[in-house]
C-alpha cells in the first residue's frame, strides 16, 4: 500500500526513468536488427510495454488487466462470458500471463478487433495516458490486486470508470492499508464499483471504511474445473509434490525419502528454470524424468502443462508456496483432480479455498515435513466428498460469473441490454432461459 509521501517519491521516480528506459528500450531494439542480440531480456517486452508496436483494438474496447499467469487464468473465464461482439483489450504485467492470454483469443476463434492481448503498459503517467488514447478505451476491470496508480489516477484524470474484479486484500497486505487508511481511500475512491472475491475479503474493504463490495470468485477456478473436467484415472497409487520452490525440496528432502517406501511419487517443480536443482536433489533418491521415463514410480515432471495429466493418478497431493512463505500456490488442481490436499502453514493467498477445504474435511495443514511422512494413506471417499464440494463451488461461480457480466454491462454499455446468459434475478440467483 503506497502512502501519500511514497505515492509522491513514486511518481518522481516514474518520471525520472522513463527517459533512460526509452533510450535503452531503442538501443535494444537496434542491437537485434544489426547483431542479433540485445542487453534486455526479451521477456521484459519494454518496447510493447512503453506501447510501440502494438495495432489498436477498435470498437472502444473495455480494458482487462490482471497481474501474472495465473491471474490471466481467471481474466480469461471473465473475458469468455462476456458477449462475442464486445471489444475487449487484455493485458497482464508478466510476459507469460500475456502469452496466455494471447492463445486464449487467437483459440477462440474472434477476430482481433473483437479480443486482442498483449503487454501491459508501464505504470508511468504519460505511457498510460498514451495508451488510453491510442486505445479508444472506454473503460478499465482491474482483476484482484492489480491497482497500479497511475492507471487509476490517469483514467480518473479523462474520466474513464474503472472497475476491481475479484478484489482481493491478504493478511500480509491487510495491516498496510489499515496503516495507510487514507492513502487506501484515495486509491479505491474513484472505482465504479468493486467487487471482493470473498466475504473476507469484503470485510477488510468494508473496515478500512470503504462501501460494501459485491461478492465475486476466485475465477481462475473457471479455467481449472473445465480442463479437468471428466478426468478419470486408471489408478491412484501415486503421492504428488504440485509446483514446488526448490528451497521447499530440500525442507521436504526426508518426507520425500520416507513416503518412497510406500508407492508412487510425482513431483511437479514451479519453475522449470530450478530443474537442475531438482534433478541434482532427486536422481540419488531414484527418480527419473518424465521425457526420459513417464511410466517411473518416482517421476520428476520436466516440462510444463502436465498436472491435469498426471495430477489424478495421485491419492493425495502437497501444494507447494506454503512453506516457504509465497501463500500456496494452485488448490483447485488437486480437488479437480480427486486427491486428498495437503498444504503447509502458509496459505493466504489461497484463504478462502483452503478454509472450505479444511472445513470439508478434505484438506489438511500439516507443520513441517516431519508430520507430512508420517500421514496415513487418506480415504478412499476422499474422491467422492472432492465432487460434491466441486459442484456447490461450480453453482456459486456460474451465479458470481453472471454477476460480474451484469456490472460491467450496466457500467461500460448502459445503453445496451445485457443478454440473458448474464442476467441476474431479483433474488440474486441467475434467471432461467
Amino acid at each position: 500500500m503506497i502512502s501519500r509521501a511514497r505515492w509522491a517519491v513514486y511518481r518522481l521516480a516514474w518520471v525520472m526513468a522513463l527517459p533512460p528506459i526509452r533510450l535503452l528500450a531503442g538501443l535494444d531494439r537496434a542491437l537485434r536488427v544489426t547483431v542479433g542480440w540485445g542487453p534486455l531480456p526479451r521477456s521484459w517486452q519494454v518496447t510493447q510495454r512503453l506501447g510501440y508496436g502494438h495495432p489498436p483494438v477498435s470498437g472502444r474496447p473495455l480494458w482487462m488487466h490482471c497481474a501474472s499467469l495465473g491471474e490471466a487464468k481467471g481474466l480469461w473465464a471473465l473475458a469468455a462470458k462476456l458477449p462475442p461482439d464486445m471489444a475487449i483489450l487484455l493485458t497482464a504485467s508478466t510476459s507469460q500471463g500475456a502469452e496466455f492470454l494471447s492463445r486464449q483469443c487467437a483459440e477462440s476463434g474472434l477476430a482481433p478487433s473483437r479480443r486482442a492481448a498483449r503487454i501491459a503498459p508501464l505504470d508511468h503517467p504519460g505511457v498510460v495516458r498514451a495508451f488510453l488514447a491510442k486505445g479508444g478505451i472506454r473503460g478499465l476491470c482491474l482483476y484482484e490486486a492489480e491497482l497500479w496508480p497511475h492507471y487509476l489516477s490517469e483514467c480518473r484524470r479523462v474520466g474513464i470508470p474503472v472497475t476491481l474484479a475479484a478484489g482481493r486484500i491478504t493478511p500480509a497486505a491487510y495491516p498496510r492499508y489499515l496503516r495507510n487508511r487514507a492513502a487506501a481511500g484515495d486509491l479505491l475512491s474513484g472505482l465504479a464499483w468493486f467487487e471482493a472475491q470473498s466475504p473476507v475479503d469484503a470485510e477488510r474493504f468494508l473496515a478500512l471504511g470503504h462501501r460494501p463490495a459485491a461478492i465475486g470468485s476466485d475465477y481462475k477456478a473457471a479455467h481449472f474445473l473445465s480442463a479437468s473436467a471428466g478426468a478419470v484415472p486408471a489408478r491412484r497409487d501415486a503421492f504428488a509434490f504440485v509446483s514446488l520452490h526448490l528451497d521447499e525440496l530440500r525442507i521436504l528432502l526426508p518426507a520425500i525419502a520416507a513416503l518412497r517406501e510406500r508407492g508412487g511419487i510425482v513431483v511437479f517443480p514451479r519453475r522449470m528454470s530450478q530443474l537442475p536443482g531438482f534433478r541434482a536433489a532427486l536422481e540419488p533418491l531414484g527418480f527419473s524424468t518424465h521425457s526420459t521415463n513417464p511410466e517411473a514410480s518416482r517421476l520428476l515432471v520436466d516440462s510444463l502443462g502436465q498436472v491435469s495429466r498426471l495430477l489424478p493418478r495421485c491419492h493425495s497431493a502437497f501444494v507447494g508456496g506454503s512453506f516457504n512463505g509465497a501463500g500456496c500456490h494452485n488448490l483447485w488442481e488437486p480437488l479437480a483432480a480427486g486427491a486428498a490436499i495437503l498444504f503447509g502453514p502458509h496459505y493466504q493467498a489461497q484463504e478462502s479455498l483452503a478454509a472450505a477445504l479444511l472445513a470439508a474435511g478434505l484438506a489438511r495443514s500439516v507443520s513441517g515435513p516431519d508430520e507430512l511422512a508420517t500421514l496415513p494413506p487418506p480415504s478412499e471417499g476422499v474422491p467422492a466428498g472432492n465432487a460434491r464440494l466441486l459442484a456447490s463451488l461450480r453453482g456459486a461461480l456460474d451465479t458470481a460469473l453472471r454477476g460480474f457480466g451484469e456490472r460491467i454491462f450496466a457500467t461500460f454499455y448502459a445503453e445496451r441490454p445485457a443478454p440473458d446468459s448474464i442476467r441476474i434475478g431479483r433474488s440474486g440467483r441467475p434467471e432461467d432461459g
